[in-house]
């Protein structure tokens, strides 16, 4: 059984994330937006943080937000815009696909 802890972090969906390219300056990055928690609750007034979290692209072989996205794009087809973020691996894929259910 997860701890409390663990929970927030268990329930995330890929719904709360978002990539975006900044118009600016034309980076690129991952906002993840973040819902009520055990410390941070709210119901319909949720308190959010002050600074959101953004994982910036780097470049390179190692870069987070190219390995984001390589992630969501082997997820299953009707899963890739929604649903949760967790899935279970595929042991031995025998397609595009490396995740489950």
């Amino acid at each position: 059984m997860a701890s409390e802890g663990g929970k927030p972090h268990y329930s995330m969906m890929v719904e709360d994330f978002n990539i975006i390219t900044s118009p600016e300056s034309a980076v690129k990055y991952v906002t993840f937006k973040e819902g009520p928690t055990k410390t941070r609750q709210g119901g319909l007034r949720i308190a959010h943080r002050v600074a959101q979290h953004k994982m910036f692209a780097t470049g390179g072989e190692t870069c987070p937000l190219t390995l984001f996205e390589e992630m969501l794009a082997r997820r299953p087809p009707e899963m890739k815009d929604s649903g949760p973020f967790y899935l279970t691996t595929i042991s031995k894929p025998k397609s595009q696909v490396w995740f489950s259910r």
